[in-house]
């Protein structure tokens, strides 16, 4: 603006150095609270990412442990079996077994791998059947005790069943 030039809102003659102060007053301010605005997106943008970071990582985590199942599972104390188009997990199966018992064991893996350990919860393994081995299976039992059958499924897909044949002879 030009010193004796007349303002548009003013009907007098405008000096210059007031409004050049005013002007640099307006910008200083402006560029301090812009700064400031500035520094509080940059901490909601650290914040969402951390916050996004975080349930990236539970999803990614919980999806690499879940255990899926499509399927067919029945039970008795004696007797269980599992038909399955997807299994990837584990499943245990307790069994009341007296010494001179027996488990009789069928896998039938067509797709992935099913592992199987036979145990007394706290003991090594009596028994373990290799992943994707299909056949029938007998373990006998030597001591009395509740029996845990595990079986490990990884992107499997077939059928399994175990059966306790009891001292007497009798298939339950």
């Amino acid at each position: 603006m030009i010193i004796g030039e007349f303002s548009p809102f003013l009907d007098k003659p405008v000096d210059k150095a007031p409004i050049i102060s005013y002007c640099i007053c307006v910008s200083v301010f402006s560029e301090t609270e812009l700064t400031k605005e500035r520094e509080k997106l940059k901490k909601f943008r650290i914040i969402a990412l951390l916050i996004s970071f975080a349930f990236l990582s539970i999803f990614l985590c919980t999806s690499c442990t879940t255990q899926k199942f499509k399927g067919k599972a029945k039970a008795t104390s004696s007797h269980f079996e599992m038909e399955y188009s997807i299994f990837t997990g584990t499943k245990d199966v307790t069994m009341h077994l007296r010494e001179g018992d027996a488990l009789k064991i069928k896998i039938e893996t067509n797709k992935g791998d099913v592992s199987t350990s036979i145990f007394l919860p706290g003991q090594s393994p009596i028994y373990e059947i290799e992943p994707s081995k299909n056949g029938d299976f007998r373990v006998n039992i030597t001591k009395t005790g509740d029996y845990v059958i595990r079986f490990r499924g990884r992107k499997a897909k077939g059928n399994l069943e175990v059966r306790a044949i009891y001292s007497g002879g009798t298939v339950i």
